[in-house]
């Protein structure tokens, strides 16, 4: 858990939104391959924790970067806003 825990504090620190790639979130779960099971687990995770993911849809190329952020959080709305269309 340190390294989820890792990844929430740099993302606080970074006014709530970080890119990282897919490795350190591979890294993090403690995988080797970024399988469907492993994405789901990924995303799971980080909404277990309060973060949520831009694509919703996670890669499953180590290299792709993701776009984390914290929910509740001004960032967190606007972009949760942006993706959800609606009145």
């Amino acid at each position: 858990m340190v390294a989820w825990d890792d990844l929430k504090a740099d993302v606080e620190m970074n006014g709530n939104v970080l890119t990282v790639t897919m490795e350190r979130l591979r890294n993090a779960a403690g995988a080797n391959k970024l399988g469907v099971h492993v994405r789901s687990d990924i995303s799971n995770t980080l909404a277990g924790i309060g973060l949520d993911h831009v694509p919703q849809e996670l890669p499953n190329y180590q290299h792709e970067q993701v776009r984390i952020f914290k929910r509740g959080t001004l960032v967190g709305d606007l972009i949760t806003t942006v993706l959800t269309p609606g009145e």
